[in-house]
């Protein structure tokens, strides 16, 4: 597919593709983003393009999947961030505390063992 078919077929879904983009996004900015990464990909695979297609229909798809994406990503992001920022003990942690805690009760029973 040459420049001009794909002007032909493509940019005319532009509104469209707008639309739903905002409705995805609920951002003026992100949706403009969103449409230019579809056009992107679009263009990028315009050669191997599937011949029955409906050209709005795979627009919208493809604009649909980058958008999940880009939310997933994000998603995994936060998620590792979390983890990250989340400390989980290890062993020798562990056996560290348990020796404090029992260490703390003998200091308190040897007190309590004391003569008044």
């Amino acid at each position: 597919m040459d420049a001009s078919q794909f002007k032909r077929i493509f940019i005319p879904l532009s509104n469209n593709l707008y639309r739903i983009a905002i409705r995805l996004t609920c951002n003026i900015q992100s949706a403009e983003d969103l449409v230019q990464d579809t056009f992107l990909r679009l263009w990028t695979h315009r050669d191997n393009l599937p011949s029955d297609i409906t050209p709005e229909g795979y627009a919208i798809t493809t604009m649909r999947n980058l958008y999940y994406d880009t939310v997933r990503k994000k998603h995994l992001n936060e998620s590792s961030k979390i983890a990250d920022d989340m400390h989980i003990q290890s062993d020798t942690d562990l056996i560290h505390q348990l020796e404090v805690i029992d260490a703390s009760h003998r200091i308190r029973d040897l007190i309590n063992d004391l003569p008044d």
